[in-house]
């Protein structure tokens, strides 16, 4: 038998008396040490179901982006969460822009109110490239129009058109739309897989694989994920919304701001800037504006916004003469009218010259 300090359990079996003898004379574990035993066996059991979930959800997700590929339906990486910007980004990692000398900027009125190849058939030395993206206030479209032009280097001319939702809300949208590294990396080829996983979105990834099919076919012709060989994003289409945004929002302080940094940067790096304002149809004036103090509100506000920097400004809402069925929504044009309004803005700015 063991010595008084000894433990119970550290004793040795009397070898004449049975094993059952023994425990029964032992007694019972301690209850504590009982339950440390069961818990660190639970933790083991937690630990390695947690670790079989994970790496089964990580080749269910791999399995699912594959599929979805080979449906044709893989969006995106949610860079920014709004499959038309992120579909953008993809469309510019697909199709390289070889050293672009002219950059259109803005939202989705630079985006779908532009037609490129207009500007090579009046500049054929000019090789365009449209950086609107759609959604975007004037915040965010001087962010992005930083990260194109470190992008792309051999930009010498910039054209921004300029609609009053876009000098609006800048407070409430973030200006940092996407981090840099990643979509620069995304840009430059790098394997995709990563960004799916570090913008992990599976419901978001779903929702954008049901429609992004259907919009790249132009099924959607409101709002459809096509691009001209200058990432111009035309709406061919015979439907319309109506005026559909109703109201002029209040110009935002922040964006006038925006501008004006946009403006003072492009001088900086000795970018020639062109300023375009989208006219709205005379069915928008004459609902919303009769007196046009919006209009002229707007107006004055960007010229002011431009003054000293050296900004060519072109007030397209007062010149440009465009048939109000031309018009999808309040904003935005059917593709068939686009080259007629590429047309006057180059002809009166001379965007796209090697001197505009």
């Amino acid at each position: 038998m063991s010595t008084d300090t000894e433990s119970l359990w550290d004793a040795e079996p009397d070898t004449d008396v049975s094993v059952a003898e023994w425990k029964s004379e032992m007694g019972p574990p301690d209850a504590a040490l009982q339950s440390q035993i069961a818990d660190r066996e639970g933790l083991k059991s937690y630990v390695g179901l947690t670790i079989a979930t994970i790496v089964s959800c990580f080749f269910a997700y791999v399995i699912l982006i594959i599929i979805l590929q080979a449906l044709d339906r893989k969006p995106p990486p949610a860079f920014t969460n709004n499959l038309c910007i992120d579909g953008k980004i993809e469309f510019l990692r697909q199709n390289s822009p070889v050293d672009p000398t002219h950059l259109v900027i803005g939202s989705s009125i630079s985006w779908r109110n532009i037609d490129s190849s207009t500007i090579v058939d009046r500049h054929p030395q000019s090789r365009p490239l449209n950086g609107g993206f759609c959604s975007l206030h004037m915040n965010q479209i001087a962010f992005v129009s930083d990260f194109l032009i470190k992008r792309y280097p051999t930009v010498s001319d910039l054209l921004l058109v300029l609609d009053v939702e876009d000098m609006a809300a800048c407070r409430q949208n973030k200006t940092i739309l996407f981090n840099e590294n990643d979509v620069a990396s995304y840009l430059s080829k790098a394997n995709d897989i990563q960004f799916y996983f570090k913008y992990f979105s599976p419901i978001s990834l779903l929702r954008n694989a049901m429609q992004l099919k259907e919009r790249k076919q132009n099924l959607i012709e409101l709002d459809p994920l096509v691009f001209t060989a200058y990432a111009d994003g035309p709406l061919n289409t015979s439907q319309e919304r109506g005026l559909f945004y109703g109201t002029a929002p209040p110009i935002d302080n922040a964006c006038v701001d925006a501008l004006r940094s946009l403006a003072n940067a492009a001088k900086t790096k000795k970018l020639r800037l062109t300023v375009a304002t989208m006219p709205l149809p005379s069915t928008w004036s004459e609902k919303y504006d009769q007196d046009a103090v919006v209009q002229k509100k707007f107006t004055d506000t960007v010229r002011t916004a431009l003054d000293g920097t050296g900004t060519q400004f072109w007030d397209g809402w007062a010149e440009a003469k465009i048939d109000p069925k031309a018009y999808t929504d309040a904003y935005h044009l059917r593709w068939s009218a686009v080259p007629a309004f590429t047309q006057q803005l180059i002809k009166a700015t001379q965007f796209g010259s090697s001197d505009s």
